[in-house]
């Protein structure tokens, strides 16, 4: 898919519409060049590790902000639009990569449904329905449903979006279907549980799960928390919403007990020569045994195997039942192996 809009504008309309959703839909996380002097893109944060820099290039932004009534945008220093041009250019090869090596590794696309929990501005739904998806969807908390109309008439694409909210108590999101292809990208790292979301994730996956996010290199089941409310404002326990973290171990034990396999490690296809930051966290340092705790990106497309379970059937334990539990009292090799041979639980 071209993130270059610029051919695909019709007149200064289009060109409004499109600084509108910048400042009412916070359309700038995703990477588009929509004009020559409007480029959207979290790419030059995202690879140089410089948050904060901005992800909007728009010199006339404090003219015309008065006719953009929103949230102040934070807008690119022209001197660094070379670079922020670059690394977006980057982004956009990577989402591109991505797309193509699923699309390559679970056949014809164009038979597939496919859903983005936590879309944002839709780059990858749209992405999916130029190459055909029968059905490409995109999920978000947020209303960016102006960004995907606007997507579609440039683009021709279909991809939907449907607002809706991931209940954190639930760990569910109330009436979601399932799809064969499921993405996840950088959303994991939002969650307080994020074996808990992964486990809803596995619930509407029907063939596989694209999920990109960070893992440790600690050779244990580590999970680190980053500081708490650094992108919302719940209160505990649900406060720690950012920089959430498995070691790769953990995540893949988690993979497969959730009911993936196999995983399939894909490419990261940035283009040749990109400078990119390394990956840094909290616990991104030298500890008093000399080991330095890395962070590194991952992306994997983890294959459904077997049935997902409820949270309630995967919470149920023999040991709940009176019946069971004296069973195991009195005769506990007896009925170990009763539970695990006949009954079939424990496998």
């Amino acid at each position: 898919m071209s993130v270059d809009l610029t051919s695909r504008l019709r007149g200064d309309a289009d060109l409004e519409e499109a600084k509108a959703l910048v400042v009412t839909e916070r359309f700038f996380y995703q990477p588009f060049r929509i004009a020559a002097d409007l480029e959207v893109g979290g790419g030059y944060e995202f690879l140089q590790r410089r948050p904060g820099a901005g992800m909007v290039y728009w010199p006339a932004y404090e003219r015309e902000r008065e006719r953009f009534p929103g949230p102040a945008v934070k807008t690119v220093d022209a001197a660094v639009l070379p670079q922020f041009t670059a690394a977006n250019d980057a982004l956009r090869n990577l989402y591109e990569g991505f797309v193509d090596q699923i699309c390559e590794r679970v056949g014809d696309i164009r038979t597939r449904s496919v859903a983005d929990v936590g879309c944002s501005n839709g780059y990858m739904p749209v992405s999916f329905s130029l190459r055909g998806a029968r059905l490409a969807v995109g999920y978000d908390q947020n209303d960016h449903s102006g960004c995907f109309r606007f997507l579609n008439r440039l683009l021709g694409a279909d991809a939907r979006f449907v607002h809706a909210r991931y209940d954190l108590v639930e760990g569910r999101m109330p009436r979601c279907p399932g799809f064969d292809i499921v993405v996840s990208m950088s959303v994991m790292q939002h969650m307080t549980e994020p074996l808990r979301h992964l486990h809803f994730l596995r619930s509407i996956t029907d063939e596989a799960l694209f999920l990109m996010t960070n893992v440790w290199d600690d050779d244990d089941y580590v999970l680190r928390y980053g500081e708490p409310n650094a992108t919302s404002n719940y209160a505990f326990p649900w406060c720690f919403d950012n920089s959430v973290y498995p070691s790769d171990k953990l995540l893949r034990k988690a993979l497969e007990k959730a009911g993936f396999g196999p995983v399939v490690e894909l490419e990261f296809r940035l283009p040749g020569g990109t400078a990119h930051a390394e990956a840094r966290g909290s616990h991104d340092y030298a500890d008093g045994a000399g080991h330095r705790q890395k962070l590194t990106g991952k992306a994997l497309l983890c294959f459904a195997s077997g049935k997902a379970v409820s949270l309630h059937a995967a919470a149920f334990r023999p040991g709940a039942n009176r019946f069971l539990a004296l069973l195991r009292r009195m005769f506990p090799r007896l009925s170990w192996w009763f539970v695990r041979k006949v009954l079939g639980w424990y496998r």
